[in-house]
């Protein structure tokens, strides 16, 4: 929930932020970016004015308010923004991978760590869904049981 009102502030920065309340904070004067809590800005979408603190410098958008960000560390840019795991350590924002399902890109094609269910291809050139071979026995062992159980209620 929003306390008060957005307040345009003169300097370009951090214009609120989630409070230990849980309520979005706004405040006139320029506020100090912090690590893993959502804010809002009052700047273009390009952040370039904006500078995270040295724990979490890669500034990541919301995927569906551009005005929303969160300041995280090299491995938490998916945690804010699913679509966006790859950290550009030259501008300290947060991209776009276009390996699927993977949590965190090292490089633009190579997948340093997939999603929870899904395990890395061989050289790390993508996700692919990742069923416990345990999963395909317990459900055949199962078929199978139904299918003898019916057999004898039939005989």
């Amino acid at each position: 929930a929003v306390v008060a009102a957005f307040v345009r502030t003169a300097t370009c920065g951090i214009s609120g932020r989630l409070g230990e309340s849980g309520y979005v904070e706004f405040h006139t004067e320029y506020q100090e970016p912090v690590c893993n809590r959502p804010m809002s800005t009052n700047c273009t979408i390009s952040y370039r004015t904006i500078q995270c603190p040295q724990a979490c410098p890669f500034i990541v958008p919301s995927a569906t308010f551009p005005c929303l960000l969160e300041c995280v560390s090299e491995h938490g840019c998916s945690s804010y923004n699913a679509g966006l795991a790859l950290p550009d350590a030259s501008e300290h924002v947060c991209r776009p991978c276009s390996i699927r399902n993977c949590r965190y890109c090292s490089n633009p094609t190579r997948c340093g760590s997939c999603y929870d269910g899904f395990a890395p291809i061989g050289d790390g050139s993508g996700c692919e869904l990742a069923l416990e071979s345990h999963m395909h026995i317990g459900l055949v062992l199962r078929v199978i049981g139904l299918v003898l159980l019916a057999v004898v209620m039939l005989a």
